[in-house]
């Protein structure tokens, strides 16, 4: 008679080491000495899984739970049995049952996480795999998974962490593909954090690995271009192309280096290849938009700034009712909601008169609650309403970013008379009695100055339009001066820790409620410098001087050249010479503002 034992672990080395043909006949010699082997009937029915016989090996799995009611390796197979053959709820029970009898047994979390991948339930499947590591950390497909999930989910922390987890474990090594996959993805986790430094290493470790690569040349591109390092950027966008000329997205990268090196008709080109290559390649489409109107283009620009919806991270919001196009509707009623910045809410508002005369429409003007006080005058609104409120009754609806070019606004049409905001006089007056009890010298004997230096940190070029309070430091030396902190989240602690305690600074910051106050106190004042924020929009909607601090590649709103604004008329632009060249834009700023007080106290003679 035949040692079942024996024949059992000749069948077992022959499985493990994957020759399933001849495992297979030993198994079966095993189970017709003992039919109900639970060792054979479990081994042969994992076989017959993987040789894709899930209704074989599903048979022999439930005669191996009648013999082994209480091992919870035998239930997870059943149900990797069940799952193969689409029995949903079974592999889900079987699943369960391994994990009631062992509630430290990986495997069935990993199974359960699969199918609820497979299922569509997401959070269940991130739950069962985030379940899976603990309980076993060198499961790393588990890993490889849970960051694909986390990844889709826009969770870039704990999607880096399982990428690198993945990688460190070199599994992936002998494969080149798959490394080099991951590892792009890596990358742009990376990225999506402002991990710039580290994003780029990741793409030369890919290109070691691929040097022809040319999606990774692009990326590579656009990191360099974000550290200001313009000329590898070039190369290397350039470098992509070559490779892959085919590629939308490398042309998109290449003409925003190109831009950023102020070489805007070689930006035009690339852009306008990428939509020759993607029709509907919504970010190359805004940014040749951006181009045109930098230059002054504004008939060309609006229809590439029309885009600009589509670019954004979150989804469109949609309405009931159409989308205006510029035709009278006389009786109805046109809602005009604000969609992006502050900034662009103030620059944009100027447009809503022009879109009530040529509509006829009652406007119903939707905006953020920060900004109500300060629009509920606008001129061209009829009712203001908070966003997030419910809408009345409308027949059309548009972005107030949408009004000019439906409107036909060029640059010999473009309205820049201010002030097109007023301040409520209640704000004004209390504001104008609290800077006076700040104990600065009236007017006529001092230059009142308020100050921004940084923008809303959530905006993707905030760091590279922002600057540091120290940079204005050095202008606290020019004579006759008294200052005023802006910047809302800066309260006197940390604007004294860095102004010198010799100059005259006053922390408003926390006491700026809403936009409406903000306008009071720079009605209140003489002068606002800025960088490039709403504060400077409302400054010169205000009709206020305001000098403006811009990058070397600003936003389009401010051209490449002029020192003026065609938006504002009251605006001064001052300019870096070069990428990250704040030093050199304080200079001139010190200049100016030196000769500004000298011409107040030369009045006061």
């Amino acid at each position: 008679m035949e040692q079942p034992q024996k024949l059992l672990d000749e069948a077992i080395r022959h499985h493990e080491s994957g020759n399933l043909e001849q495992a297979a006949p030993l198994y079966e010699r095993v189970l017709r000495v003992d039919p109900g082997h639970p060792d054979a009937l479990l081994h042969l029915g994992k076989l017959e899984i993987a040789r894709s016989n899930a209704a074989v090996g599903a048979d022999l799995l439930q005669r191996a739970v009648s013999t082994q009611p209480d091992v919870a390796d035998v239930h997870q197979h059943l149900g990797m049995a069940y799952k193969q053959l689409q029995r949903w709820g079974d592999a889900a029970k079987s699943f369960e049952q391994a994990i009631a009898l062992n509630p430290q047994h990986a495997a069935s979390f990993f199974e359960l996480a699969d199918l609820s991948q497979t299922l569509g339930n997401t959070d269940a499947a991130i739950n069962f795999y985030l379940r899976t590591i603990n309980l076993d950390s060198s499961n790393t497909e588990a890993f490889r998974r849970l960051g694909e999930l986390l990844y889709e989910r826009q969770n870039w922390v704990g999607a880096e962490n399982c990428f690198a987890r993945v990688v460190d474990t070199g599994i992936l090594n002998s494969d080149r593909a798959a490394l080099t996959a991951l590892l792009n993805k890596l990358g742009m986790t990376l990225i999506r954090q402002e991990k710039l430094a580290a994003a780029g290493e990741v793409f030369c470790k890919i290109l070691a690995l691929a040097p022809t690569f040319g999606e990774i040349y692009s990326n590579l591109a656009y990191v360099y271009e974000r550290q200001g390092q313009l000329e590898q950027a070039l190369a290397a966008g350039l470098r992509a192309v070559e490779l892959k000329p085919e590629f939308a997205e490398g042309h998109n990268n290449l003409g925003i280096v190109c831009r950023a090196l102020h070489r805007l008709d070689d930006a035009r080109r690339c852009f306008t290849q990428a939509i020759s290559l993607k029709p509907d390649f919504a970010l190359a489409h805004f940014n040749l938009g951006a181009v045109d109107l930098m230059q002054g283009n504004y008939a060309a620009g609006w229809k590439g700034y029309a885009w600009r919806g589509r670019t954004l991270a979150a989804p469109q919001r949609q309405f009931s009712a159409p989308l205006w196009s510029g035709q009278p509707i006389p009786g109805g009623r046109l809602l005009v909601h604000t969609e992006q910045g502050y900034g662009d809410t103030i620059l944009f508002i100027r447009f809503l008169k022009a879109a009530r005369d040529r509509s006829g429409a009652t406007m119903v003007l939707e905006a953020p609650a920060s900004l109500l006080p300060l629009l509920s005058t606008v001129a061209g609104a009829d009712q203001v309403i908070r966003a997030g409120t419910p809408l009345p009754p409308i027949d059309a609806q548009i972005a107030l970013p949408g009004l000019p070019g439906v409107l036909g606004i060029d640059a010999s049409s473009l309205p820049a008379e201010v002030p097109y905001l007023m301040t409520p006089q209640t704000n004004l007056a209390a504001w104008r009695s609290r800077i006076e009890e700040t104990g600065t010298a009236p007017r006529n004997r001092t230059l009142r100055i308020g100050i921004v230096w940084t923008g809303n940190p959530g905006q993707d070029l905030n760091a590279q339009r922002s600057c540091e309070l120290a940079h204005f430091a050095r202008l606290a030396a020019v004579p006759g001066t008294a200052w005023f902190c802006l910047q809302k989240e800066a309260d006197e602690e940390r604007v004294s820790s860095v102004w010198p305690a010799e100059s005259s600074m006053t922390a408003l910051g926390p006491m700026l409620h809403d936009f409406a106050d903000t306008a009071a106190v720079i009605e209140s004042l003489d002068l606002v410098i800025s960088v490039d924020t709403s504060v400077a929009h409302l400054a010169g909607a205000l009709g206020r001087p305001v000098w403006v601090l811009l990058s070397h590649t600003p936003d389009w709103r401010w051209q490449l050249d002029r020192s003026d604004s065609a938006w504002y008329p009251t605006m001064r632009l001052f300019r870096q010479p070069r990428r990250g060249d704040w030093k050199a834009v304080f200079e001139l700023v010190e200049a100016a503002l030196r000769q500004m007080s000298s011409e107040r106290r030369c009045e006061r003679i």
